[in-house]
């Protein structure tokens, strides 16, 4: 349903250039206006009832500034004007391409991607609570010593992040682009990512698990708190499960659901582990696991319900 409202906007956007309703649309294009300008003025090229107004279609500072630009550049040749004239001739018989790359864009309401902004910074504050953030949760649950040793099993936990990192530089773009073309790609490309994850991360999870002894001792984490560490990467085998969900919740435009997601499960985390800590450091590090169980299994929900996606079938 959410393709089809925004598909229903941009169309109803393009009537409004035909009924001469465009008059109406908001961004005019009025830091352009240019006084010493040689024809920009004169031309109504910016402003109300403007040219730009009426076929400016971008929705990012760069893409404004581009069509800006080309509108008051008059150095064109007869070639270059003539071959563009073919282009938009060509491309105006494409409705079906025309209506899949303006939909994607029609998502995004600030002009300078600033809402976009504070979401993904939202979403690294809220990230870094429940995780980074615990030891000042912790100060006055857990002795110092033990909350030294939880950080300690977290940061060995984590030693994955580095190959996730990477897998999610390549995949995002590939997610994006994917998102709206036919044929499964996006699919495709979920469980291609989703594989390698697996098959790169699992063999380093089970050495942690089955030497989590030795690790420590590097340490100087005394014996008895193995299943601290047993724990926490328990819930790291569940990022594992279920693979690129963040990321792929951001590519396709369902950031602020991650966002709320996130907020919901941080919220839960930092109740859990004020609680739960109370009953000594096994319990501390059950929240965070819990924490990265519960985000992830929300997020792989929500994908398989916008995008018929099962993150839990690895091929």
């Amino acid at each position: 349903m959410t393709d089809v409202r925004i598909s229903i906007q941009v169309n109803k956007k393009y009537i409004n250039r035909y009924d001469g309703t465009w008059i109406e649309f908001k961004d005019k294009g009025n830091e352009f206006l240019d006084k010493e300008h040689k024809y920009s003025s004169d031309l109504d090229i910016f402003g109300s009832k403007s040219l730009f107004q009426l076929i400016n279609s971008t929705r990012t500072t760069l893409g404004r500034k581009r069509l800006a630009n080309l509108l008051k550049s008059g150095k064109r040749s007869k070639e270059e004007i003539v071959n563009r004239q073919r282009a938009v001739e060509e491309i105006s018989e494409k409705i079906d391409f025309c209506q899949n790359i303006a939909s994607p864009s029609e998502q995004y309401k600030g002009e300078d991607g600033s809402k976009e902004l504070i979401d993904f910074l939202i979403l690294s504050l809220l990230a870094f609570i429940p995780t980074n953030g615990f030891p000042l949760l912790l100060a006055d649950k857990l002795p110092d010593e033990e909350v030294g040793i939880l950080a300690v099993c977290f940061r060995i936990a984590l030693l994955i992040n580095f190959i996730v990192t990477i897998v999610n530089s390549i995949a995002m773009p590939k997610f994006s682009v994917s998102y709206k073309k036919e044929g499964g790609e996006l699919h495709k490309y979920y469980k291609k990512y989703n594989l390698f994850l697996w098959v790169t991360c699992f063999p380093i999870l089970l050495f942690i698990m089955c030497f989590n002894s030795m690790i420590l001792s590097f340490f100087s984490v005394d014996e008895g708190f193995e299943w601290v560490l047993i724990i926490m990467v328990l819930g790291q085998l569940i990022n594992i499960l279920t693979g690129n969900v963040t990321a792929l919740l951001n590519m396709i435009g369902l950031q602020r659901l991650n966002r709320n997601i996130t907020i919901f499960s941080s919220l839960f985390a930092v109740l859990s582990l004020y609680i739960l800590s109370g009953y000594g450091i096994y319990f501390a590090a059950m929240s965070v696991s819990l924490y990265w169980g519960l985000k992830n299994f929300i997020s792989a929900f929500y994908i398989w319900k916008h995008v018929g996606i099962n993150c839990f079938k690895v091929t």
